[in-house]
């Protein structure tokens, strides 16, 4: 792929259809390619490229799956008209039914982190070299679905997410957990100044930013760009258009923008100095934007 353009595996529909479709997305200008398919249409999953392919852990359809998925990167990259599509092969089987997770990859090595099993939470970080066998990271201090998540180093930052059981089951958190992989702990080191689930994490030159996501009923809403209050639907999603910059050395968030268009659940691509959030949903609309998040004039 170029370096502004995106891989989109699955997802949700407007008209709330789980795809099957395979895409590369030009984030200049919008474009979808097709350029091959899942061979289990699913959403919510978590999804990171590890080697020469991207791997599609989980997610849903009308209920939670276990399967994982890859799909060759090479197809991506293969255009023209006698191209034949690609189809993502089936390659192992999470220990349990997960989605709505969230997949990131360090060196060789991919993480799943997050999720529910349609009721319950799985509060395990599993890593995998291949996808067919995992093992046990470390459980979350907090388990949740929806979170964001990146990394910056050897370390695994989650964001907030939506507490699936005890007294907040089914509102957002504001807990920042750390993942140690090498030291096989998770620890809450802080929290966001908001509540937020189905943010966007990602990292920008070696600082990590949040960006959008869906707040807690009740919760006071910023303003949008234009002064006008955050609306709530009659979903209930509340939807924030806030982009914080956290330290890791002093845990604190800072609010550094604000996105064109509020936005939660919105897949993430990261080039050079500029993270893409593509698609997503608005209090609870499926939307089609593409938002550019820059550092400086990058």
């Amino acid at each position: 792929m170029g370096p502004h353009e995106a891989l989109i595996l699955g997802g949700l529909t407007g008209t709330g259809t789980t795809a099957t479709s395979v895409d590369v997305v030009n984030l200049a200008t919008g474009t979808a390619l097709p350029v091959g398919s899942l061979a289990f249409p699913t959403h919510d999953a978590g999804a990171t490229a590890l080697g020469r392919h991207a791997l599609v852990f989980g997610g849903g359809q009308s209920a939670s799956l276990a399967t994982v998925q890859a799909f060759p990167l090479s197809a991506a990259t293969a255009r023209g008209a006698n191209r034949a599509p690609s189809v993502s092969q089936v390659v192992g089987k999470l220990p349990e039914l997960r989605s709505d997770d969230e997949a990131v990859t360090i060196g060789r090595t991919a993480y799943v982190i997050g999720g529910y099993d349609g009721g319950a939470p799985d509060p395990a970080v599993l890593a995998t070299s291949n996808g067919r066998t995992f093992t046990t990271v470390a459980p979350l201090a907090v388990p949740v679905r929806y979170a964001a998540v990146a990394t910056l180093g050897n370390l695994i930052y989650v964001f907030g997410g939506q507490a699936v059981t005890g007294p907040l089951a089914g509102q957002a958190v504001d807990d920042i957990q750390v993942v140690d992989p090498a030291r096989h702990t998770v620890t809450i080191v802080g929290h966001l100044s908001q509540a937020v689930e189905a943010a966007a994490a990602f990292d920008l030159g070696g600082h990590l930013y949040i960006a959008g996501g869906d707040t807690a009923p009740g919760i006071p809403l910023p303003t949008t760009v234009t002064g006008t209050p955050t609306a709530k639907t009659a979903t209930g999603a509340v939807s924030v258009a806030t982009v914080w910059q956290f330290d890791p050395q002093t845990t604190a968030t800072t609010v550094v923008g604000q996105l064109p268009v509020a936005v939660s659940n919105a897949g993430v691509a990261v080039s050079g100095t500029s993270a893409w959030l593509i698609g997503g949903e608005t209090n609870g609309i499926v939307v089609a934007d593409i938002q550019r998040v820059s550092l400086g004039n990058g």
